[in-house]
């Protein structure tokens, strides 16, 4: 991690100016993961469902944007600029990633990992029943979609933030490549994987973030 910091830092990449962060071309700023994990506790308490599909989607923009910015530039292929997304997340502490499946013909993708934020939950023994990374969700689906051109969704069929997982699972792509992945190979996440797609699809129809 120290490491890619410092190559960011030394190409100029990544700039300190006058308290302001500034990666490529964009402000950003760092949060606690305590901080994190309480605000995605609390957001869930009051609005359940709604919050994680809304945060998702409202997300999933700012992924596109991230990768058109930072990714597309620098690679043209699919796979590298999934490897090149993952990487600046384990750099800013997001976790550890990797890729299990890169479908670039279908748009389709499984990546693995563990999750600083769910980790963090877990350590408060706050498990909840569902998957909490929708933050890296909607990265995930963002990447696929820019590259892509089609309308893509990502659902976190395990979650180290949940008791007994030790890795969690993303699938990537659009409703009928999640389906028929988790159908074959994740069917106990079936009735999850509806629940989180509907509450996405109800927020979209809402358009209450157009």
């Amino acid at each position: 991690m120290l490491e890619k910091l410092m190559q960011y830092i030394t190409t100029k990449y990544m700039k300190f100016d006058n308290g302001t962060i500034t990666f490529g071309k964009e402000k950003v700023t760092i949060y606690f993961l305590s901080q994190l994990a309480n605000e995605f506790l609390l957001n869930y308490k009051v609005c359940g469902m709604d919050y994680c599909a809304a945060m998702f989607l409202e997300g999933k923009e700012q992924g596109k944007t991230f990768v058109k910015t930072h990714g597309l530039p620098l690679k043209k292929v699919l796979t590298p600029i999934v490897g090149f997304a993952l990487e600046i997340l384990g750099t800013f502490g997001f976790g550890t990633f990797r890729t299990l499946k890169v479908d670039s013909k279908n748009g389709f993708m499984v990546i693995a990992g563990k999750s600083s934020i769910a980790s963090e939950i877990k350590r408060k023994g706050k498990s909840i029943g569902i998957p909490i990374d929708f933050m890296l969700s909607w990265l995930f689906a963002g990447a696929l979609e820019t590259f892509s051109g089609r309308k893509m969704y990502c659902i976190e069929t395990k979650c180290v933030a949940n008791k007994d997982v030790e890795e969690c699972i993303w699938v990537v792509g659009d409703r009928t490549g999640i389906n028929k992945y988790i159908k074959e190979f994740s069917p106990e996440s079936k009735s999850l994987s509806k629940k989180v797609l509907d509450a996405i699809k109800a927020v979209e129809d809402k358009g209450v973030l157009d």
